[in-house]
């Protein structure tokens, strides 16, 4: 019991932005014997995880003592840690873990999906309202500024802003495109990255869960993991959109390599695979 005590509870970030396949990978590491997701997994948060992330998001820390009284309900073992989503705030101290990224098409693309799936008039009222309560948080000085912008060029700012402070950190990146085609050797190595042991029972996870299980965002959590999402944004957003969301996104997006032509499943230039180091 003392060891237990002694051993402290590290934090992986992952940092990213909705709409990136956060929920996918949250599901995916959960199924870790030694990761366990703070939030934002199910559909509903309960009050000790929501409790937890409002703690953490200001957190200067990257680990705690175990007998930390906002751990108690998720029950730990020894040998298991937090995993962290970083999603819609720019974090303030450093920290460990990794950047999670997808192209900017496809972010957008899933962004007006959700819109036209939960709106009752306007598809992207919701959306412009996220993306104001977003901003606040990553870049305050600009929230006043998205009124009145197109769609597009509101998504364009937060892409740009959330995703251009996270090219600048020099943490592990794991592309959602290379993860959806080949999970076992992106999870393999962004579980180095970690320091710690793959186990294949994570590239199963989603047979944890019934049919009917929603995760966070609309998501499915009995889905398996696959590819068909790549190309799926040219079936809900117009190539002239593409070509718009290209031009005012290239500059950070490039950051990570990507190189988007309509058609194609916009994955990063260097396709060899495996989580990429920011230096």
């Amino acid at each position: 019991m003392l060891k237990l005590f002694r051993t402290p509870v590290k934090i992986f970030h992952m940092a990213s932005m909705p709409r990136c396949g956060e929920t996918l990978l949250l599901r995916t590491l959960n199924a870790h014997s030694q990761l366990r997701a703070v939030h934002n997994l199910r559909a509903t948060d309960s009050v000790h995880e929501l409790a937890l992330f409002e703690f953490l998001k200001t957190f200067n820390g990257k680990k705690l003592r175990r007998s930390h009284p906002l751990l108690k309900p998720y029950c730990l073992h020894e040998d298991e840690h937090l995993i962290f989503k970083q999603s819609v705030w720019n974090h303030e101290h450093p920290f460990r873990g990794f950047v999670l990224t997808r192209n900017p098409i496809s972010v957008y693309a899933s962004l007006v999906e959700y819109g036209r799936r939960n709106a009752t008039s306007d598809p992207w009222q919701p959306i412009e309202e996220r993306i104001e309560r977003w901003m606040s948080d990553i870049e305050p000085d600009k929230k006043a500024s998205i009124k009145g912008k197109t769609p597009i060029e509101q998504f364009a700012m937060l892409y740009n802003a959330r995703m251009g402070h996270l090219s600048r950190r020099e943490l592990p990146v794991l592309f959602y495109e290379n993860f959806v085609i080949s999970p076992a050797g992106e999870i393999r190595s962004l579980l180095r990255a970690l320091g710690l042991p793959f186990q294949q029972a994570i590239l199963t996870s989603h047979s944890r869960y019934s049919e009917q299980s929603e995760g966070h965002g609309d998501n499915s959590l009995s889905s398996e993991i696959n590819r068909r999402s790549l190309l799926k944004y040219t079936r809900i957003i117009s190539q002239t959109d593409f070509q718009e969301v290209k031009s005012l996104t290239d500059d950070t997006s490039s950051q990570f390599g990507y190189e988007c032509v309509w058609g194609s499943e916009c994955r990063p230039s260097n396709n060899a695979g495996g989580v990429t180091a920011k230096s």
